[in-house]
C-alpha cells in the first residue's frame, strides 16, 4: 500500500511540475509579485491534495467527515483530471521543439525557427504560446465543468422520456411505463432534502417498475443507512430491481457490521 501511494504522489509531482512550467510561459510577462503569488497559489493547491492523500493513508478515510471525504477527493480528481488536459498540449509544444531541434542539428540550417519567427511576425504569437494558450483553456473547461457539477449540477435532475417499439411486443405492454435510474451515489449526499426531491420526481411520473443500474454508494453500504426510508418510498406495481455496480461492491475490508447488515 505504501508502495503505491509514494508512486502516485510522485506522478502527481511529476504532473504537477510540468504544468508549472507551462504555466511560467503563461505569465513569463507579468510581475514578479505577481508570478510569485501565481506560484505560492499553484503550489498551495498541490500541498492540499498531498496532504490529503498522505492523511488518508495514515488515518482511515472511511472515518472522516462526509463532507470534508467527499469533497476533498472529488477536488483532487477534478484538479488532476483537468491538468491532464494541459499536459497534453504541453507534450505537443515540446514535440515541435524537439523536432526543431534535431532537424535544425541535421541541417545545420535554422529553417524551422526561421518559419516560427515569420508566423509570429504574421499572427503575432509563437506555435509554442498558441498551444500552450489553448491547452490552459480546454484546461480550464472539464475544470469548471466538474466544479460545477460537484457543488449546483449534482441536484439539477432531469427527465428524458424515450419511446419504445418491438415488433413482437405483448399488446399488454402498451403503454408501459419504465423508469431507469443510476449512479445515486448516496455517500455524496449531505442532507436528504435532494433524496427526497428525486424520489418525488420519479413517483411522479407514474411507473409501472422501475429499474436501478448500479452505483447506489460510494464506497460502504453503510452510506445507504440514513437515506433507506427514502428510498423505501419508490413505488411502482410492479416492482423495483436493481443490479450491482462498480461502486456497490465497495471497500469491504472487514466483515459487516450490524448497520450494514439491516441495509
Amino acid at each position: 500500500m505504501i508502495v503505491r501511494t509514494l508512486i502516485l504522489l510522485v506522478v502527481l509531482f511529476i504532473i504537477d511540475f510540468y504544468v508549472f512550467q507551462g504555466i511560467k510561459l503563461l505569465t513569463r510577462n507579468a510581475t514578479p509579485q505577481t508570478s510569485r503569488i501565481i506560484a505560492i497559489a499553484f503550489w498551495s493547491i498541490t500541498v492540499f491534495c498531498f496532504s490529503v492523500i498522505i492523511t488518508g493513508f495514515f488515518i482511515d478515510w472511511h472515518t472522516w467527515p462526509k463532507a470534508i471525504r467527499t469533497y476533498s477527493f472529488a477536488f483532487i480528481f477534478v484538479t488532476y483530471f483537468s491538468k491532464l488536459f494541459f499536459v497534453l498540449f504541453l507534450l505537443i509544444d515540446d514535440i515541435f521543439r524537439l523536432f526543431r531541434l534535431v532537424t535544425g542539428w541535421i541541417t545545420s540550417k535554422p529553417a524551422i525557427a526561421a518559419t516560427e519567427e515569420a508566423m509570429q511576425s504574421r499572427t503575432g504569437i509563437t506555435r509554442s504560446s498558441f498551444l500552450i494558450k489553448m491547452g490552459a483553456v480546454i484546461a480550464a473547461l472539464p475544470f469548471t465543468a466538474l466544479l460545477y457539477g460537484m457543488i449546483k449540477g449534482k441536484y439539477d435532475y432531469q427527465v428524458r422520456n424515450i419511446k419504445l417499439a418491438f415488433n413482437k411486443l405483448p399488446g399488454a405492454f402498451k403503454g408501459f411505463r419504465v423508469v431507469q435510474i443510476s449512479d445515486i451515489h448516496t455517500g455524496s449526499f449531505m442532507d436528504k432534502a435532494p433524496l427526497e426531491k428525486a424520489v418525488k420526481l420519479i413517483n411522479d411520473l407514474k411507473p409501472d417498475v422501475i429499474f436501478f443500474t448500479g452505483d447506489l454508494v460510494n464506497d460502504m453500504s453503510t452510506e445507504l443507512v440514513p437515506y433507506k426510508e427514502i428510498l423505501a418510498g419508490l413505488k411502482a406495481p410492479h416492482g423495483v430491481f436493481s443490479i450491482l455496480g462498480n461502486h456497490d461492491y465497495g471497500d469491504y475490508y472487514q466483515w459487516p457490521s450490524k448497520e450494514e447488515k439491516n441495509c
